[in-house]
């Protein structure tokens, strides 16, 4: 198993600062995949240089994935509101239902409304009564 070197509180505290931070901890992850450095004649720049373009790269994956995150939540949202959108056609088909069996309703009344005028008609002027 690899373990790293001991170092000074100086060394130890660049570790801890930015970059070399992300360096190291690409390094000590990359290193024991590789094998040690001395059997296939990395040096220990390559082997940085190569953990820094892996974390940089690493980034830039993760980037990417939270763009397409956005990407998902608005693709999520539009297909809600296509779900809403199909309710309310179904709703108002329904209503619009409703409104033509209450026309037809409407119509039939008003026939027969019509009819008992007409009645009326044949009424009064049986009776021989005067509109005033």
């Amino acid at each position: 198993m690899y373990r790293p070197k001991t170092s000074s509180p100086s060394t130890l505290a660049k570790r801890l600062s930015g970059s070399y931070q992300a360096s190291a901890i690409a390094t000590s992850l990359v290193s024991p995949l590789l094998g040690a450095d001395d059997q296939l004649g990395f040096s220990k720049q390559s082997s940085n240089d190569s953990a820094i373009q892996t974390v940089e790269q690493l980034s830039n994956c993760i980037r990417a994935s939270i763009r397409r995150s956005d990407v998902a939540e608005e693709t999520l949202k539009s297909a809600k509101a296509f779900t809403q959108v199909d309710q309310y056609l179904k709703n108002t088909q329904t209503c619009l239902d409703k409104m033509d069996q209450t026309l037809e309703k409407l119509l039939q009344v008003n026939g027969s409304i019509a009819k008992e005028l007409h009645a009326l008609d044949d009424i009064q002027a049986s009776l021989s009564i005067d509109r005033f």
